[in-house]
């Protein structure tokens, strides 16, 4: 898109302003480069190159979503038909099939009745140590792997009795003193005072 056109025309200030900077970005040479872009890769014909790297580090990557979904068809038919059924919505059914694939990537895309306890406990700790997920997520993890087990597969929902659930992190607010308060208070003058005065004594902070 050109910058010139009509404003070429009547050259004021704002003009002026929009001719300079089309002239700059034109002889650096760098015209119709995206700043905002991504870091991407050169893909050969033929080839296929992935992008993120460092992410396939991970154990619980989706390596290939096409040998993923080939090898557990039915189980993912399955768990689908029972979100359904239950009505879960549509961003839950979304989250807890990525959580499945994630899981059993984590092991080796195994069958679920190869996967035990110890197991699931290995990867929900792995979320933890070595992922850093949140508290929230950790729980939205198990919960995913407790339906994929007691829902899609049937199995004994007793299984998942000693399975610890991650705690909130409860966050205090910090707040500032009655003398604090008078000191910033003492600080200001005018408009600002007042503003701030309204503030603190609606409650607004």
């Amino acid at each position: 898109m050109k910058l010139g056109g009509i404003m070429d025309q009547k050259p004021n200030n704002v003009n002026k302003f929009w001719l300079s900077y089309r002239d700059a970005v034109v002889s650096s040479g760098i015209a119709g480069v995206n700043l905002r872009s991504k870091k991407s890769t050169v893909k050969k014909k033929g080839q296929k190159v992935e992008e993120n790297k460092g992410e396939s580090n991970f154990l619980d990557n989706i390596v290939s979503k096409t040998e993923l979904y080939e090898k557990h068809a039915q189980l993912f038919k399955r768990l689908q038909t029972e979100l359904r059924t239950r009505h879960y919505s549509l961003r839950t059914e979304q989250a807890y099939k990525s959580w499945v694939g994630r899981f059993l990537s984590f092991h080796g895309l195994k069958q679920p009745d190869q996967i035990g306890p110890e197991d699931i406990k290995d990867f929900l700790d792995y979320l933890a140590q070595v992922r850093h997920v949140s508290s929230a997520t950790q729980n939205q993890a198990l919960n995913a792997i407790v339906f994929l087990y007691s829902q899609a597969l049937k199995a004994d929902p007793r299984r998942f009795e000693d399975f610890v659930r991650a705690k909130h992190r409860k966050r205090l607010p910090e707040v500032l003193t009655q003398s604090e308060v008078r000191r910033l208070l003492g600080c200001m003058d005018g408009t600002s005072h007042l503003m701030a005065g309204l503030l603190y004594g609606s409650g607004l902070r």
